[in-house]
């Protein structure tokens, strides 16, 4: 797996307080859905019931993969973002693929993850619709290229969802950190 990602990471505001980088090559990607399609594992997140998106956890079923994406997120693309976000982002403890199609999963209600801070990266173009899509940014992952990377604010700030597929297979991957462990502050009187 050789040029799996890009060498310069770039990372810009494309709404507020939510960060864009080119990240996976186009390559790495079709990789990455072909492995997860010969898995051909796709189910609901155990964790998860009122959610019931077709997944495959990279940890548990790609392991391989789960720590090259992980290393590479912690060595060069947090440290770029955790400055404009003023916050540290702790190693992701959950990548995993998402897959839509006509005959199975087709949209996501509009949610706040269960993340300190989310990423999504698309996988692949050949489908019409599917859109992740902020409402209250008024932002959309329709003009991203495969391979493109976004992170956000995942449980308070930035409610996402996917709008509906009509036409194609939409494959992409889903990155979330913990919470920091925080010392807070005394209560004042």
């Amino acid at each position: 797996m050789k040029n799996n990602f890009y060498s310069q990471s770039f990372t810009q505001e494309v709404a507020p307080y939510i960060f864009k980088s080119k990240f996976l090559t186009p390559e790495f990607c079709r990789y990455i859905i072909k492995c997860c399609d010969n898995l051909n594992s796709w189910a609901p997140a155990d964790n998860d019931p009122e959610y019931f998106t077709q997944d495959i956890n990279f940890e548990i079923e790609l392991p391989t993969l789960f720590s090259t994406i992980k290393r590479r997120l912690v060595d060069y693309i947090y440290p770029r973002i955790e400055e404009p976000m003023g916050t540290q982002i702790l190693a992701p403890y959950s990548i995993f693929a998402i897959k839509y199609h006509m005959e199975g999963q087709r949209s996501l209600d509009i949610h706040r993850d269960d993340s300190y801070v989310s990423g999504s990266i698309k996988l692949n173009d050949a489908y019409e619709g599917g859109e992740l899509v902020f409402p209250e940014q008024g932002y959309t992952n329709k003009n991203l290229e495969v391979g493109d990377l976004i992170m956000w604010p995942g449980s308070i700030t930035h409610p996402h969802g996917s709008d509906l597929l009509t036409e194609g297979e939409k494959y992409s991957l889903t990155i979330w950190t913990p919470y920091p462990n925080l010392e807070l502050e005394p209560t004042r009187k």
